[in-house]
């Protein structure tokens, strides 16, 4: 039987990767992830990221950095659901489109491959491995993005027709 989100009709498949010794890394060199990531969106040409300045968009990273590593670490898509449904919303009422977030979301990745690779040398993490789990929780995270997005945009839509019906 495979998890389901609760309160959604979404079914899960299978666990999330669990991944400790990524996360553990992920966990050790947070900021740093979180950094590169903010400033990464803030230069997506013809966004609207660039119109917020670093620190708000830190913020916002920042909680999906901890998301990510507490899903790494656990197995779990819970952490990372949480986080989903916060910026469906919010980003969907500040005007952003799907194909921006959606961008954003992917270029965590980008951010964290240097840590990756760095561990690697190292000798402490294998980094094909650990690029084949982000990619994997990547998966999940763009395509329940999509999907609770499509959901908060309908429920607008409908809470907009009611607002135009009573007029």
């Amino acid at each position: 039987m495979h998890p389901q989100i609760p309160g959604v009709g979404y079914e899960m498949k299978g666990q999330a990767p669990e991944a400790p010794l990524l996360a553990n890394l992920m966990r050790d060199r947070q900021d740093e992830i979180a950094s590169a990531w903010a400033e990464q969106i803030r230069r997506l040409p013809d966004s609207r990221y660039a119109t917020y300045a670093q620190d708000e968009v830190l913020a916002w990273v920042s909680h999906g950095v901890a998301a990510a590593i507490e899903t790494l670490s656990t197995g779990s898509y819970q952490p990372a659901e949480a986080y989903l449904r916060e910026i469906s919303l919010t980003r969907l009422q500040m005007g952003f489109d799907i194909s921006e977030v959606t961008e954003a979301l992917l270029l965590f990745k980008e951010a964290a491959l240097p840590v990756i690779e760095q561990a690697r040398q190292d000798g402490s993490l294998e980094y094909a491995a650990a690029s084949a789990v982000l990619d994997r929780y990547l998966r999940f995270v763009v395509s329940r993005f999509g999907h609770l997005y499509a959901q908060a945009m309908e429920k607008e839509l409908r809470e907009s027709e009611e607002r135009f019906r009573t007029l």
